[in-house]
């Protein structure tokens, strides 16, 4: 058959003979054009899915984690300090419902457990709050039933796992879809190379028929010349022109996962930093306290209070007392160690954690950040003061113990003048 089929081609005009390849060369064209767009249409669709819809919906799962967290320890903080305007003040649980709700709203992947994630979210935040006022509300010996704590507890973890899961689905689908795209790609290439060496080979093909035809007529042609005394005639091949190569570049989802690292650090950083000093807050403290426990690290405490502020706020607007706040934070910032740790406890209230110190050098560090401040002129305001107790944590004392003692000698400066440095005498 193959015999026969060059035999039929050699029998064809020259018209024919460059006719036949370039339609074959057409119709593979159309084949690999066919297949090739059914494989862009792939990438496009799980591309677009991922920048639209996975890597943002994989961000708010993310950002669902560090929210549930931040409640927990916002939760925990309120109850220690007994603070019910902290448990008013929640309002993270509105974020993680949108973002489930977000997320539920996608069109290229479904999750069948989001409303039962919802519902567990739900009944947790709701638990936790109503346990939370009861132990605010109720007596120091009486801090709720134990039961209730283990069940709220298993309600943490319930959420917690469920939102675990669901980043881990987020992140497999990331990684399916990617690797379709990777996988797609490599077949496109594969597409595009079969093309070109089918094309080189029909373009070789035709040359060296055209050759071949041209070069035998011209000989039987030179040969009837050869009485004019003509000049052999040269033959020049024909040069190919080459197709254009098809080149993808699908780079784009590595580039949100280094978005996402950034988002998150950020929502890091926005969970232990207070907004307007740029000092550490209870939610950053409430770690460290946890790491010194831990490692048993010796440490003071010296809490602060700006003597009369609510008259600034008053006199001056609070705008001018958000001057002095920040003014006040920088003071206390260097007039400490790096290693120190400055936070602002709340309002006009700021904590600061000396490490490794004795009770007199401790004394010391606030006595020369006193006069600093009585020293100091705040912009519209002018002169402020400030009060000042401090605690040493004694082996065996918790942190929450230790910040009671700085609180009580805070309180005995203030009743006896303001603008002083008192003791824990426990």
């Amino acid at each position: 058959m193959k015999n026969n089929i060059i035999l039929f081609y050699k029998k064809q005009s020259l018209i024919t003979k460059l006719i036949i390849p370039s339609i074959v060369a057409v119709l593979l064209g159309i084949i690999f054009t066919i297949a090739i767009i059914k494989q862009v249409q792939v990438i496009r669709i799980n591309t677009t899915a991922l920048q639209k819809e996975i890597i943002p919906a994989l961000e708010k799962a993310t950002t669902n984690i560090l929210i549930i967290e931040n409640i927990s320890e916002t939760l925990t903080f309120a109850v220690i300090v007994s603070e019910l305007d902290i448990l008013n003040n929640i309002k993270s649980n509105y974020i993680i419902e949108k973002n489930l709700s977000n997320i539920k709203s996608m069109k290229s992947m479904t999750f069948p457990n989001l409303d039962k994630y919802l519902i567990s979210f739900k009944k947790y935040f709701k638990t936790a709050i109503k346990q939370s006022y009861k132990i605010i509300n109720s007596s120091s010996e009486d801090i709720g039933d134990s039961k209730d704590l283990d069940d709220l507890l298993k309600l943490y973890k319930e959420v917690k796992n469920n939102f675990l899961v669901l980043k881990s689905n987020m992140e497999k689908e990331i990684f399916l879809r990617t690797s379709l795209i990777k996988k797609t790609s490599i077949q496109i290439i594969y597409f595009i190379i079969s093309y070109i060496l089918a094309f080189i080979l029909i373009m070789a093909f035709l040359s060296f028929n055209i050759y071949s035809d041209f070069n035998k007529r011209l000989k039987n042609l030179g040969e009837k010349l050869t009485q004019l005394d003509i000049k052999k005639v040269i033959n020049k091949k024909t040069n190919i022109d080459e197709l254009d190569i098809l080149s993808h570049n699908i780079d784009k989802t590595l580039s949100n996962f280094n978005k996402l690292e950034k988002e998150k650090e950020q929502i890091e950083e926005f969970s232990q930093k207070d907004q307007l000093t740029k000092l550490y807050n209870r939610h950053y403290l409430s770690k460290m306290f946890d790491q010194f426990l831990e490692k048993n690290i010796h440490y003071g405490i010296i809490l602060l209070d700006i003597d009369h502020f609510k008259r600034v706020n008053d006199t001056y607007g609070h705008q001018a007392g958000d001057k002095v706040l920040v003014k006040f934070a920088k003071i206390l910032q260097q007039k400490t160690r790096e290693f120190d740790i400055v936070s602002r406890w709340g309002g006009e209230e700021f904590l600061i954690i000396i490490l490794n110190v004795s009770v007199d050098t401790l004394f010391s560090i606030a006595q020369k950040i006193r006069k600093t401040i009585e020293a100091e002129t705040f912009d519209e305001v002018g002169k402020i003061t400030a009060s000042f107790g401090i605690s040493l944590r004694n082996e065996g004392v918790s942190s929450t113990d230790t910040i009671e003692l700085a609180d009580k000698a805070l309180y005995d400066a203030k009743k006896f003048g303001r603008n002083m440095v008192k003791i824990s005498r426990k």
